[in-house]
């Protein structure tokens, strides 16, 4: 809900979260980006957000569930070893035949 705009470009803004009392105890994510569809001279006024996410919990689970949920997540946003070794190797092809073709 945005509560006021000025011509400026600002603007005050309010979400607001709530789960039912009957929902299923559980840690929720839910993930968000922002975008803005204004446009100026043709073109995209704003640059769309990266999605960001946020985690919350219900009654019925613990703080040690919720922080393990949260660090479950944490940890799946982080590339492992293999992942960048693919990367840099898939690269360095691109590269190579990239070097080859102008030839």
């Amino acid at each position: 809900m945005v509560d006021g705009g000025d011509r400026n470009g600002t603007f005050h803004s309010h979400l607001n979260w709530e789960l039912s009392e009957d929902a299923p105890a559980g840690a929720y994510l839910v993930t968000l980006q922002l975008w803005s569809p204004a446009m100026g001279n043709g073109e995209q006024k704003y640059i769309d957000s990266d999605p960001f996410h946020v985690l919350f919990k219900s009654a019925g689970i613990t703080q040690a569930q919720y922080d393990e949920a949260f660090n479950l997540r944490i940890a799946a946003a982080v590339p492992e070893a293999n992942t960048w070794a693919m990367l840099v190797v898939g690269l360095m092809l691109m590269i190579g035949w990239r070097l080859k073709a102008k030839r």
